[in-house]
């Protein structure tokens, strides 16, 4: 983007940037004839970090050095890391004084910490086959055809959340002819490609042809100016719900084995068929909240598909996520996980056989393990809760809250359907809450298999519905390049 500001000093058409701003969203498409450089000043940063650790413990340098850390992870172009190793020289007071015209270290920080992210996002601008994007509040999630002989695009890591899932990788026909193309799912944290844009907007704006990308998510209008600024990309919105039920859809008619499983009644995973009959079906979709809808299939007259939101709640992964902080000091959804994984519900819940006795359950018709009061055994505690129960334990105790009300609805909008049209429809519980979640999924399967509804379903790509919806829906209405 430089080219018309001058030669590279590195030989590589771009302008050497005067400020850091500019320095942060060059791209420096000379890396790759220059990567022995960029190696070079890499493992000099690095002897630099040492040498200025042993010498200075202040507050200012540590951070100085975080951010040059960083730097050389993500940042590609060599003449920018020079000038960024300078700075620690200065600071540190290691080695040789500024060159003329040295950048500041205040308007420097944050340097190159969205490049890996803007650098990725360019070149998945200039891929030629389609793309879908879904943009949530946790999680960016994106699909795109590729050659099935072709070197995926991304690495299968990128920045510090970004993520090739390359075993959910999956081959797609057209008109049942040979595998033709192959589909990547890509996610990343919203948070941090928000960062990555705020940190590229003082940057120069890619003056490359417009690209159309169809978005399902929030993110489709909260980040549509910024895409259209600086990567001359242009959202074309999708309605979220509808690219939930397009992305099964599109699941359906293209992934025949492997896609559905179910858990047995001791947890193991089974793998499963699509359901016949399939219409109506039950989507359990479990995010921050937590939407149910009932689909009917298209109708045959406009083509369009039919669904309606039976209804929801808003105890989902959010609170989960809010009142696990408070109960467990967890950080993180993964760190929560961690510690459900380790805990013990029973030891926070109150069961039915703590009630009634096991005897008491026969005469009753209920299962002794069932849970009768959440947190129930907490009430009786004498002094500080967490001396009596462990964090674990609560995250577990928690979780089950969370999951069972979820549960308990779906069943009751479950029977509903089924007086409606004669048998039980088939109930597919999906959303970015249960990814990697075994012990949701546990719960959820243990329940239906109590409560005697038949198997809850899963899908392998759950987490990526709403993108491959918006793929469809790309493909289906021919949304390419302007």
């Amino acid at each position: 983007p430089g080219a018309s500001r001058g030669g590279c000093p590195l030989g590589g058409g771009i302008a050497r940037p005067r400020s850091a701003a500019a320095m942060g969203g060059c791209l420096a498409p000379c890396f790759p004839r220059r990567q022995s450089a960029l190696e070079t000043r890499r493992q000099s940063a690095l002897e630099t970090i040492q040498r200025a650790k042993k010498k200075h413990k202040s507050r200012s340098l540590a951070a100085v050095q975080s951010d040059l850390h960083e730097a050389i992870t993500c940042c590609r172009d060599p003449w920018a890391l020079e000038q960024a190793l300078q700075i620690v020289r200065d600071s540190a007071g290691v080695g040789a004084s500024a060159p003329s015209g040295a950048v500041d270290a205040s308007p420097w920080r944050g340097l190159a910490r969205g490049n890996s992210v803007i650098e990725a996002l360019s070149k998945i601008k200039e891929l030629p086959g389609t793309i879908g994007l879904d943009i949530g509040g946790t999680l960016a999630k994106m699909v795109y055809l590729q050659g099935t002989d072709e070197e995926p695009l991304l690495a299968e890591r990128f920045g510090k959340s970004g993520r090739r899932h390359s075993e959910l990788a999956f081959q797609v026909s057209h008109d049942g002819n040979a595998p033709v193309c192959r589909i990547h799912c890509v996610s990343g944290e919203t948070d941090r490609l928000r960062k990555a844009l705020e940190n590229a907007s003082h940057g120069e704006a890619d003056c490359g042809d417009l690209r159309k990308i169809v978005v399902s998510g929030g993110g489709a209008h909260r980040f549509a100016g910024a895409f259209q600024a600086l990567l001359n990309i242009e959202f074309v919105p999708f309605q979220e719900m509808e690219s939930l039920v397009r992305g099964l859809e599109f699941l359906h008619e293209n992934m025949s084995d492997g896609e559905v499983f179910m858990l047995g009644e001791n947890g193991e995973e089974l793998p499963a068929e699509w359901p016949e009959p399939f219409f109506p079906y039950l989507m359990v979709n479990m995010g921050s909240g937590v939407s149910m809808l009932r689909i009917d299939g298209r109708d045959e007259a406009s083509g369009k598909i039919r669904y309606t939101r039976l209804g929801g709640t808003a105890c989902g992964g959010a609170t989960f996520l809010g009142l696990v902080r408070l109960v467990a000091d967890a950080d993180s959804f993964e760190q929560a996980l961690e510690l459900v994984g380790r805990g013990d519900p029973t030891r926070a819940n109150t069961l039915v056989k703590d009630i009634y006795g096991v005897g008491g359950c026969a005469t009753l018709g209920l299962p002794p393990n069932m849970t009768a009061a959440y947190f129930g055994k907490l009430m009786n505690l004498k002094g500080r809760v967490w001396d009596e129960v462990a964090k674990a334990d609560l995250a577990a105790a928690l979780m089950m809250l969370v999951v069972q009300e979820s549960v308990v609805l779906s069943r009751a909008l479950s029977l509903l359907i089924e007086e409606q049209c004669g048998h039980p429809p088939p109930v597919f519980f999906v959303g970015g809450f249960l990814a990697n979640n075994t012990f949701a999924q546990r719960v959820i399967s243990r329940s239906y298999w109590n409560l005697k509804l038949g198997p809850a379903l899963f899908l392998r790509h759950a987490d990526f519905l709403g993108a491959l919806g918006a793929l469809a829906h790309a493909l289906d209405h021919d949304v390419s390049d302007a």
